[in-house]
């Protein structure tokens, strides 16, 4: 099993708060609010980017390890790309199938 490259425990908050402040710009957006200090086309640009900084190491994660469904999991991070990145993050240790082979010590 290959570790991440960046730390789960940094691209998780990453991933909540890119779905956050995708979702909150588009509900600024459809309520036409305005805020002058962050406006809704900057808070949606900068919520996908981040959403898209984590969807990249995730599907980089699932194609250098050996993984249950990985179809599934192709299909999954194609069409539901952020969702899919975050749940795939959270059960990471039991999609990986282990390769590692016990071996009985020498005597």
């Amino acid at each position: 099993m290959h570790p991440l490259i960046i730390s789960k425990k940094i691209l998780l908050p990453l991933i909540i708060v890119g779905l956050l402040m995708t979702l909150i710009g588009s509900y600024m957006k459809l309520s036409h609010y305005s805020s002058g200090f962050l406006p809704n086309n900057v808070l949606i640009g900068i919520g996908l980017a981040l959403c898209l900084f984590v969807w990249v190491f995730a599907v980089s994660d699932a194609v250098r390890n050996k993984i249950k469904n990985p179809w599934m999991w192709f299909v999954a991070f194609l069409f539901f790309g952020s969702i899919a990145s975050l749940i795939y993050l959270l059960n990471r240790d039991s999609i990986i199938i282990n390769r590692e082979v016990k071996r009985a010590p020498f005597e």
